[in-house]
């Protein structure tokens, strides 16, 4: 049985076990981490997406977390109407809805603060999560060419998309 709810500080140890379990997996369709954080930058980062900074969303399997969302709003006055997005299901959990919950959730919470736009990037080749954003409403509006290394020789394109709100 899974729940979604907003991330507290007091849920760092579950962030930090996910972290781990996510990089811990040959995925290329993510970035990868080159060192974890500690336990007290952890709670630091979930409180500074608390209130006015933006939010996280967490997909519990009872006290485990499956699935995050990560959703900042930017500190300057020129961008403060958008709200960058980031969003990993572990593997074992994917193609179960997971992924589109969290959207749905973070959707519904960025029009109860007055957001205008939401914004993420995804790496070309990532296909199920483009026919998610797609199937939402999001647009791409453009391309880092050869953006991303993979690794020592393959590079890949990063999209940025967007949804108005």
């Amino acid at each position: 049985m899974y729940s979604i709810r907003s991330v507290l500080p007091t849920d760092a140890p579950a962030v930090l076990c996910f972290l781990k379990t996510l990089h811990s997996l040959p995925t290329p369709t993510i970035r990868r981490m080159s060192e974890f954080p500690t336990l007290l930058q952890e709670r630091h980062w979930i409180e500074s997406r608390q209130g006015e900074g933006g939010i996280i969303f967490a997909v519990f399997e009872e006290s485990r977390i499956v699935g995050l969302l990560d959703a900042q709003i930017p500190e300057a006055f020129e961008f403060r109407h958008c709200c960058r997005l980031g969003i990993s299901v572990l593997h074992d959990h994917r193609r179960q809805g997971l992924g589109r919950a969290l959207m749905q959730e973070v959707m519904v919470w960025a029009k109860a603060v007055a957001l205008e736009r939401l914004e993420l990037e995804v790496m070309e080749g990532n296909d199920a999560a483009i026919a998610l954003y797609t199937s939402l409403g999001f647009v791409e509006e453009g391309r880092r060419v050869k953006g991303v290394r993979v690794d020592e020789e393959q590079r890949c394109d990063m999209l940025w998309m967007a949804l108005p709100l």
